[in-house]
């Protein structure tokens, strides 16, 4: 709330209000746009990451997606599955995979982070299946853009 300056009193959006604005930006393209202009802003600044970077991947877990063996195969392949009506396509998510960490297997995403040892803030970001491999997302403390499509979130 500091850094926005706000006190308890103050009204604020909520969440949906929020989400909607998210999801504006990035229909219209302005959203990584965004992140780099005000990174440009911080380092102008002095806002600089000078003492190293932080970096982490999450998990974020989505709904299991309960798919025969050759629906499993036709999404792996990217192919679309024609048997599908429209009210099930929207129910289904084909961009999530499976991965495993510490002995768990995990169905969904990964938000990969690069943050600024000094002032803690988010310098890169990007999203990928959960079966992307941290070690191919970052290269120096650099996270290059290998998302075949186009997520983008606002990191809370």
């Amino acid at each position: 709330m500091r850094f926005l300056g706000l006190t308890l009193g103050d009204r604020v959006p909520d969440a949906k209000t929020i989400w909607v604005f998210r999801e504006d930006l990035k229909n219209a393209g302005l959203f990584q746009e965004l992140f780099v202009t005000f990174d440009r802003f911080l380092r102008e600044n002095g806002f600089e990451a000078q003492k190293g970077q932080i970096v982490d991947a999450s998990i974020v877990s989505v709904p299991k997606q309960r798919n025969s063996s050759e629906e499993n195969r036709q999404i792996r392949e990217g192919k679309n599955i024609e048997e599908w009506c429209p009210n099930k396509k929207r129910q289904k998510d084909t961009e999530a995979r499976w991965t495993r960490r510490h002995g768990k297997s995990y169905f969904g995403y990964k938000n990969h982070i690069s943050v600024d040892v000094k002032y803690k803030l988010v310098r890169r970001f990007e999203v990928t299946d959960a079966a992307v491999h941290d070690s191919q997302v970052f290269q120096y403390g650099e996270i290059r853009p290998i998302c075949p499509w186009n997520i983008s979130f606002i990191l809370g």
